[in-house]
């Protein structure tokens, strides 16, 4: 019922190493970064996840996301995969001496404006979505906020905050007011009342 886009990147020594890729989504995925340095190729930019679609690979080489899951590079020297994400960005491809990063995931929140949850028949032939940002478990979230990777985020400690988060993904979980928990025990008791009804038959013989 929740899921956070990371982002995708590349390294390519001739572009000065680490080329940015796409952040990670609020909504909605970024597009990535192309470096280059000589002209004349031709390479398209891998387009970021959405809410009901994932990210487009780049040209040439670039794959495409899936549900969940960040769409890998298929050249062997260069580009990058996308990120995971509640559907994932499209991975960078290469083309000579032009190179792209990978797009950057979607994030969904059950109950959250303007998410789109999927069906509970969906699949990869069917990708069918609600007309409503809750999952169809019916499990949702209140007061939500959602942040892309390239905002002021709150930190993992205290009063700290950052502009996105480098490395691997982390949760913070922050416990707001505890609750004792009572069980209650109803058993209803019946009483059952035993209608007897005697019927007098009697039988006479003609003469």
């Amino acid at each position: 019922m929740v899921s956070a886009g990371g982002a995708g990147s590349a390294y390519y020594r001739d572009c000065g190493g680490f080329i940015q890729g796409g952040h990670g989504g609020d909504l909605n995925g970024s597009d990535e970064t192309i470096c280059t340095n000589v002209e004349g190729h031709s390479i398209s930019q891998a387009i970021g996840a959405k809410q009901n679609l994932y990210g487009i690979g780049a040209s040439s080489y670039g794959i495409n996301g899936s549900f969940g899951i960040g769409g890998y590079c298929g050249h062997n020297s260069h580009g990058s995969g996308g990120s995971g994400g509640y559907y994932g960005g499209g991975s960078g491809g290469a083309v000579y001496s032009r190179v792209a990063s990978g797009s950057g995931g979607s994030s969904y929140i059950s109950g959250h404006e303007n998410c789109k949850a999927i069906s509970k028949d969906y699949n990869e032939t069917n990708m069918k979505h609600l007309d409503t940002s809750v999952h169809f478990s019916g499990f949702k979230f209140y007061s939500t906020t959602l942040l892309n990777g390239n905002s002021r985020i709150p930190g993992f400690t205290s009063n700290t905050f950052e502009n996105g988060h480098n490395g691997y993904g982390q949760a913070r979980i922050t416990v707001l007011e505890t609750m004792n928990p009572i069980s209650k025990c109803f058993c209803s008791y019946i009483k059952f009342s035993y209608i007897l009804l005697f019927t007098n038959i009697e039988l006479s013989e003609e003469e």
